[in-house]
């Protein structure tokens, strides 16, 4: 069963080692340190960086940069679909080392963006990038999908309007969701959107193809649909899978926002 505790620590050594390539190394601006710390990730599973499909289409890329470009630009694409006049802040929970949030801030650098990150070394890495780049408008924090009280602590006093949070494949690491955690995060006093890439697309079409991840996060959204706690919940199947080999087979691109 995954969960924080057995995750952690197999994610400090790995999340350590973009750490050290990132804090080693030199580079010569913010995108090509995030771009060359990407491919240098890339190369512990270089096939998982060959093919995607986004909205039902298969593309196959040339390489690790064309691969960062179409997932970055659709995450941002599908970020910018759920932004408002309101909206105040972009949130990601479970940021690894921050390689979505430094994307976002390259496409979009007047959005306000919080990266919520379980380890201290992803941690380490996203504060690298804000120190060494000075990117005041991008901020580091912990966060933990099994106990979301730091998070609920950090934003309930803060004077929004309207946040988005968004998921890249950081669910999955948790074997069984709290649905207490989501009630929470949806008591925080204002409007929320979120969107989801996660790799259980199973839960909605079976048959399950991989085992390994998250069992229950389509359970936990009926339940807070069926609580009227969300709604305008669209999952769609083919909406994105980041890779056609490892866990990406069986993602699915999930969005909804608070009732």
């Amino acid at each position: 069963m995954k969960n924080d505790i057995t995750q952690k620590p197999g994610y400090e050594t790995y999340w350590g080692k973009m750490a050290q390539f990132l804090t080693k190394s030199e580079f010569n601006s913010l995108k090509d340190a995030w771009e060359s710390t990407n491919l240098f990730e890339q190369k512990d599973a270089q096939n998982h960086y060959t093919q995607l499909l986004i909205e039902g289409e298969n593309i196959r890329v040339k390489d690790g940069k064309e691969y960062l470009k179409v997932k970055s630009e659709y995450i941002s694409k599908k970020i910018k679909s759920l932004t408002s006049s309101e909206t105040d802040c972009v949130i990601e929970l479970g940021s690894g080392w921050g390689r979505n949030i430094i994307s976002n801030h390259l496409l979009n650098p007047e959005w306000e963006l919080y990266g919520g990150e379980l380890t201290d070394e992803g941690q380490k890495s996203l504060n690298h990038f804000i120190k060494k780049y000075n990117l005041s408008n991008v901020n580091s924090f912990y966060f933990n999908w099994c106990d979301v009280s730091s998070f609920y602590e950090l934003f309930k006093d803060k004077e929004y309007k309207e946040i988005i949070i968004y998921s890249i494949h950081s669910i999955e690491q948790v074997s069984n969701l709290d649905v207490e955690q989501f009630r929470k995060i949806l008591s925080l006093p204002f409007k929320i959107k979120f969107f989801h890439v996660e790799p259980c697309s199973w839960q909605w079409a079976p048959p399950r193809k991989i085992n390994g991840w998250n069992e229950n996060f389509k359970e936990v959204l009926d339940i807070l649909k069926k609580e009227n706690l969300i709604k305008s919940l669209n999952v769609d199947i083919n909406g994105c899978k980041l890779n056609l080999i490892g866990s990406g087979i069986e993602g699915v691109s999930i969005t909804y926002e608070k009732f």
